[in-house]
C-alpha cells in the first residue's frame, strides 16, 4: 500500500469520527444532521481510497509486466540496458544554456 494512501485513509475515518462526536454533542437537529452528512461523506471518501488501495494492489502486479513487455517491444531490449543517446543530448543542451 501507499504510504500517503494509507495516511488519507486514516485523515479521512478521523474526521468522520470528529463529526459523530460533533452530531452527539449538538443540541440542533439541523447541525446534528449537517454533522452526520459529514461523517457520511467523510467515509465514503475513505472508502473511495480503501478502494483504489486494492485496486492499486490487485493490478500492480500486471502493469510491471505490461511495462517490461512495452519497453521491449518498442526498445528491443528491457528499457535499462538499452543506450538512448539521452546523455548526450542532456550534456549537448547544458552547453548551450
Amino acid at each position: 500500500m501507499l504510504q500517503t494512501l494509507e495516511s488519507e485513509i486514516c485523515e479521512c475515518y478521523r474526521h468522520a469520527a470528529e463529526c459523530t462526536r460533533s452530531a452527539a454533542q449538538s443540541r440542533d437537529s439541523l447541525t446534528k444532521q449537517d454533522f452526520l452528512d459529514m461523517e457520511r461523506r467523510w467515509l465514503f471518501l475513505a472508502r473511495g481510497y480503501e478502494f483504489a488501495d486494492r485496486l492499486w494492489d490487485f493490478a500492480e502486479p500486471s502493469n510491471r509486466r505490461n511495462r517490461k513487455r512495452i519497453q521491449e517491444v518498442a526498445f528491443g531490449a528491457p528499457f535499462g540496458l538499452v543506450d538512448h543517446g539521452l546523455a548526450e543530448t542532456e550534456c549537448e543542451y547544458a552547453e548551450l544554456v
